[in-house]
């Protein structure tokens, strides 16, 4: 053994080794090597120009070719996932959305460059999809026990939805099963209030042209208030008392004429009020006297 080191200097080894390399650099260089790889075409969005893509993702067989130490470097495409933007789509003559190969083509090279030749079998890809279409429909509110009020107060203002209608984009089947929700929290509403919530997730597909409303009431102190009518009968007046009760700030500064419509339906001995309330806020609790004597002549 130590004749055989001898033999091969250690600066004679090192020009093997060396020419070992070239020629191995040489081989490599020289090579050119294609390989089969399934890649995923993944389209950006699920709604592309009216249609709804039943599947994002579509699996696509291509050959990759490569010389040198690239062929070596195949294997990188197995699996790789090419994002199209919508504006790549078109819609192909059995009415589906797809995508053209030659930008499948060219959005590999843009990521990998030059060095690697990409074929594909097909002219296109197609995505399996729906037309979509669109209608107006109403904003259901959720969660009203869920509203308090302070003690004393009372709707003035019934809780309302802006904008209570939103128009509902997807596939017909999907919409004809599907309602707006908007959901309200936890809250005590004093006063007037307005408040901005999103609208309740929707499944997948379906899309709304606007993402919150709001939500509208008003909450007031509920009190009571009497006004006097004066009515005259013969040589007697009468004081008729109405009770009304309703939100305070409709009835601080309310004549009875605001209020209602008092009228008097005359009979032979007596007459017999009436009144009719034209005023939705405000709610009649009594009126005495209700009947009128005539007085005995």
């Amino acid at each position: 053994m130590k004749r055989f080191k001898h033999i091969i200097r250690p600066d004679a080894f090192a020009f093997v080794l060396f020419a070992g390399l070239v020629w191995l650099v040489m081989t490599i260089t020289g090579t050119t090597s294609t390989k089969s790889c399934s890649v995923n075409i993944v389209a950006e969005s699920s709604l592309v120009e009216g249609y709804y893509l039943l599947d994002t993702i579509v699996p696509l067989m291509i050959e990759v070719e490569s010389s040198g130490i690239n062929a070596l470097r195949l294997g990188q495409f197995e699996e790789v996932l090419v994002v199209v933007e919508k504006e790549s789509f078109y819609v192909d003559k059995s009415g589906q959305m797809s995508v053209s190969s030659e930008d499948v083509r060219a959005l590999l090279n843009q990521e990998y460059g030059n060095e690697y030749s990409f074929t594909i079998g097909t002219t296109s890809v197609m995505f399996p999809s729906e037309r979509l279409s669109s209608v107006s429909v109403p904003v259901v509110l959720k969660g009203f026990r869920n509203v308090t009020l302070p003690s004393g107060m009372r709707w003035s203002e019934a809780l309302r939805i802006e904008p209570d209608t939103v128009v509902l984009t997807g596939p017909i089947a999907r919409m004809q099963r599907t309602q707006v929700f908007v959901t309200i929290p936890e809250v005590v509403w004093e006063g007037s209030m307005a408040i901005s919530l999103p609208l309740d997730e929707l499944e997948k597909g379906l899309e709304l042209s606007v993402n919150s409303v709001d939500v509208i009431g008003t909450s007031e102190y509920w009190v009571e208030k009497e006004f006097i009518y004066q009515r005259r009968i013969g040589q007697r007046v009468y004081e008729v008392k109405l009770w009304f009760s309703g939100p305070f700030s409709l009835l601080k500064n309310s004549e009875l004429i605001d209020l209602c419509e008092l009228t008097f339906k005359d009979f032979d001995k007596f007459e017999l009020a009436h009144v009719t309330v034209i005023n939705e806020g405000v709610e009649l609790l009594s009126i005495t006297p209700h009947k009128l004597e005539k007085s005995i002549q």
